[in-house]
C-alpha cells in the first residue's frame, strides 16, 4: 500500500507566482501552518522508524541463503517500499526546514505514488509465489493447483493495470493542481479509482490469508519437518490484510464520502502502516529463512508412507477378538528336521596298506 501522502494545500502557501510558467511558482513550507504539530512530528517519527525498519530488512534479505528461489520478489519490493517511504520523508522534512521550493517538488510526490504502488503489487507477488510453491509440495505432481497459479498471476496483472490507471490520474491530478485549477475533472475520478483499488487490495489480500489458513489445515497430513515457515506466512499475511483493510476504510470514509480527514488521521495512518508493514515483511523472511523444513524435496505425504493413520493401528486385544478360534488352537511341538541340502556324507575310515611282498613273508 502507497505509504502516506500529506495534504500540501494546508499546510504550505505561496510566496510568488509566475504567469508564464507555472511550475516556477514557489511554495513556503512551515510547521506552524500545520494544524497539529505534535501529530505531525509523531507521524514523522513513525516515518523514520519504519525506513530504519526497511533498512533492516534489506540486510536480512541479503543474509538468507536462497538456494530453493524462497526469496523471488522480496528484494524488489522492500527497495520499492524504501524508496516510497523516502520520498514522503522528504516532503516531510521541508516542514521542519521551513522551505521554499518551486512547485517542482510535486514530482517527489509522483515518485511516492509510483514506488508505494510498485511495493504493494510485488509484495502481492511475493505471497503469490511463496502460496504457489506450498501448495506444489503438498501435491506429488503439482498439477491440481496449476490453475490456481494461471489465476493468480491474471489477477495480479489486471491489479498492475488498475495501478498504473491510479498513478497517472494522480500525475493528471497535480498537473492540474500546478496550473491553479479550481475545479478538476480529474480529483473525483481519482478519489474513486483510488478507493476502488483500495478495496481490491482488501479483497486480494483476504484471499491470500485464507489460502494460508489452507495451507495450514492441508498439512496436518503431511510431514514437514517444521511448520514455522507456514504459521509466519499465516501472519504476515494477516498484517498485509490489516493494513490493507485500514487504507480500504479511509478511502471509502473520506474519500467517496467527501468528508474532511480529522487532524489525526495522517499520524494514525503512519503508525498502522508501522506495526503492519513491519509484520507482513517478518513474516515473509522468517518463512524464507527456514523454508528448507517446507521445500524438502525428500520429504513424502504420510499417507503415501504408511497404510494407516497414526493412532489407527489394530491392537493386540482387538486382533484376539476377532480370532478366537486360531488364538485358542493348540501349537504342535515343533523339531528341527534337517533338510536335505544339509545332508553331509558319512566319514570313511582310513586303512593303512601293507606291501604285497611283505604280506607273503608274514
Amino acid at each position: 500500500m502507497a505509504p502516506r501522502r500529506s495534504g500540501g494545500g494546508s499546510s504550505s502557501s505561496y510566496s510568488s507566482y509566475s504567469s508564464n510558467n507555472p511550475w516556477s511558482q514557489e511554495i513556503e513550507f512551515s510547521l506552524d501552518m500545520l494544524r497539529s504539530k505534535t501529530l505531525f512530528i509523531a507521524g514523522f517519527a513513525f516515518d523514520v522508524l519504519t525506513i530504519i525498519a526497511l533498512i533492516g530488512f534489506l540486510v536480512w534479505t541479503c543474509l538468507i541463503h536462497n538456494g530453493r528461489g524462497q526469496l523471488k520478489g522480496v528484494l524488489w519490493a522492500l527497495l520499492a517500499y524504501l524508496v516510497s517511504m523516502i520520498t514522503i520523508l522528504v516532503y516531510e522534512i521541508l516542514f521542519f526546514a521551513n522551505a521554499t521550493v518551486q512547485m517542482y517538488y510535486v514530482i517527489d510526490l509522483m515518485l511516492n505514488e509510483f514506488f508505494g504502488l510498485a511495493a504493494g503489487c510485488l509484495i502481492f507477488f511475493v505471497f503469490y509465489h511463496l502460496i504457489h510453491s506450498i501448495l506444489n509440495r503438498l501435491t506429488d505432481a503439482g498439477k491440481p493447483y496449476a490453475v490456481v497459479a494461471i489465476v493468480h498471476w491474471v489477477i495480479l496483472g489486471l491489479v498492475s493495470v488498475v495501478s498504473l490507471a491510479t498513478f497517472g490520474l494522480y500525475v493528471g491530478f497535480q498537473v492540474q493542481n500546478v496550473q491553479n485549477y479550481y475545479y478538476s475533472p480529474i480529483a473525483k475520478q481519482y478519489n474513486n479509482l483510488e478507493a476502488a483499488r483500495a478495496i481490491i487490495w482488501w479483497i486480494l489480500s483476504l484471499e491470500i490469508v485464507a489460502w494460508f489458513i489452507f495451507i495450514v489445515v492441508k498439512a496436518g497430513s503431511h510431514r514437514f519437518a517444521s511448520k514455522f515457515p507456514i504459521f509466519t506466512l499465516l501472519g504476515g499475511s494477516i498484517a498485509w490484510m490489516a493494513l490493507n483493510l485500514a487504507y480500504a476504510v479511509i478511502y471509502i470514509r473520506f474519500s467517496l464520502e467527501n468528508v474532511i480527514q480529522p487532524n489525526y488521521l495522517a499520524c494514525l495512518q503512519s503508525v498502522l502502516q508501522f506495526f503492519f508493514i513491519v509484520g507482513t515483511f517478518v513474516g515473509i523472511l522468517l518463512a524464507c529463512m527456514k523454508w528448507r523444513s517446507v521445500d524438502d524435496r525428500e520429504d513424502k505425504n504420510v499417507a503415501a508412507q504408511y497404510p494407516y493413520p497414526p493412532g489407527q493401528y489394530q491392537t493386540y486385544q482387538a486382533y484376539q477378538q476377532q480370532n478366537p478360534t486360531q488364538m485358542r488352537a493348540p501349537y504342535a511341538p515343533q523339531y528341527y528336521q534337517q533338510q536335505p541340502h544339509e545332508t553331509y556324507p558319512e566319514p570313511v575310515p582310513h586303512h593303512t596298506h601293507q606291501p604285497e611282498q611283505q604280506r607273503a613273508e608274514n
